[in-house]
């Protein structure tokens, strides 16, 4: 049988990432380790690194808030102000949408 998509119809799309993975790249980016990702400092480096890991793994991933702020010992409140952060980035800056683009 010839099975036809109809136009509102998409193939799913199946994303081999995990959370680990996205840390992993996130990291080699900005040169940090992993370790400096989750440590509580209010760098700006490590702000931004923290910030995208967070959107991609809510984004992409579909991780729960509380699930992200456990990975990072943090509220859940304050993973919501860090995806808003780079929402906002994203927004307003092509290069950074560009650099989000390319850790998913």
């Amino acid at each position: 049988m010839n099975k036809q998509l109809n136009y509102w119809v998409r193939p799913a799309v199946t994303h081999t990432t995990d959370v680990q993975t996205i840390i992993d790249n996130v990291c080699l980016h900005y040169g940090i380790t992993e370790e400096l990702l989750k440590k509580k400092s209010r760098f700006r480096t490590f702000v931004d690194a923290r910030n995208i890991v967070m959107y991609i793994c809510r984004m992409n991933l579909k991780i729960s808030l509380q699930d992200i702020a456990n990975i990072f010992g943090m509220n859940h409140s304050t993973v919501i102000h860090g995806i808003n952060k780079v929402e906002n980035l994203k927004d307003f800056d092509s290069d950074f949408k560009e650099l989000i683009n390319r850790f998913v």
